[in-house]
């Protein structure tokens, strides 16, 4: 049975990041906020939390972080980060999950980071993650996974209009942030 969930899981990422490299992945833009998914997804992934004794900062239940996007898409990429944080973060850790909004050139963009006490990510790995099929040298051999969900997080990302990029904490542990507009891009208006 767990075999089959497994390959299930890596059929649906495999048909996902097909349908995301060839443009034929379906969007429904509206207004998303990202806090409710992340107190949402944190809800949902207490069990693991709790099991692994790990300790989970969030944003404030009220701060509103409001984006243009695709609810379940945003979904996507929010879980897949903070299921690697639950993962990457050794039993008894912290994850950290922060919004900031930012005034770019282009216009007001949201901030979505979040943070685990792990091992890192070696500095010469830092773009290769989001990679089909690849994951970090430091975490291969115990982590289980496909490789796909950060290269899938990427894509969504990007059809977005946003970014996604890792860094290392200074304190120790992978940091991942992403940036989306809040507001529609002009083709899309």
């Amino acid at each position: 049975k767990t075999s089959g969930e497994r390959l299930l899981l890596l059929i649906n990422d495999l048909l996902d990041l097909a349908r995301l490299e060839t443009g034929k992945m379906p969007y429904m833009f509206q207004k998303v906020d990202l806090n409710q998914i992340i107190q949402q997804t944190a809800q949902e992934l207490s069990p693991l939390y709790f099991q692994r004794e790990q300790t989970i900062t969030l944003p404030p239940e009220h701060q509103a972080a409001v984006v243009w996007g695709d609810v379940q898409r945003m979904t996507q990429v929010i879980h897949n980060l903070m299921t690697n944080a639950n993962k990457y973060t050794p039993i008894g850790g912290r994850i950290r999950v922060e919004l900031a909004a930012l005034e770019l050139v282009s216009g007001p963009y949201m901030r979505l980071l979040v943070q685990d006490n792990g091992v890192g990510i070696p500095v010469t790995e830092l773009e290769s993650i989001f990679d089909k099929f690849n994951q970090s040298s430091r975490t291969r051999t115990n982590a289980g996974g496909t490789g796909l969900g950060l290269a899938i997080c990427r894509e969504i990302v990007s059809q977005h209009h946003g970014i996604i990029q890792a860094t290392n904490a200074p304190e120790g542990g992978a940091c991942f942030t992403v940036e989306l507009p809040c507001e529609p891009t002009p083709e899309e208006s």
